[in-house]
């Protein structure tokens, strides 16, 4: 997940693409995809540093915000 839109260039980056980043989601949107899918009540319970101690961690976790994160959804 990440903190806003990513930008085309990042979003076609085939490095940003094998490290998980370029296909990473805004929260919102997150949530708004889970609905369409027919889930409700969509939130993130757990976020996790996933970069935190990596060469990555300079590069995009600080400015993107970049983390992984739980979803809890109801059917």
């Amino acid at each position: 997940m990440v903190q806003r839109e990513l930008k085309n260039e990042v979003r076609s980056s085939p490095d940003l693409r094998a490290a998980c980043i370029a296909g990473a989601l805004p929260e919102p949107e997150l949530a708004e995809i889970a609905e369409v899918f027919g889930f409700r009540g969509s939130r993130v319970t757990e976020r996790f540093d996933c970069f935190r101690d990596t060469a990555a961690q300079a590069q995009v976790a600080g400015d993107l915000h970049v983390q992984a994160v739980n979803l809890l959804t109801f059917r």
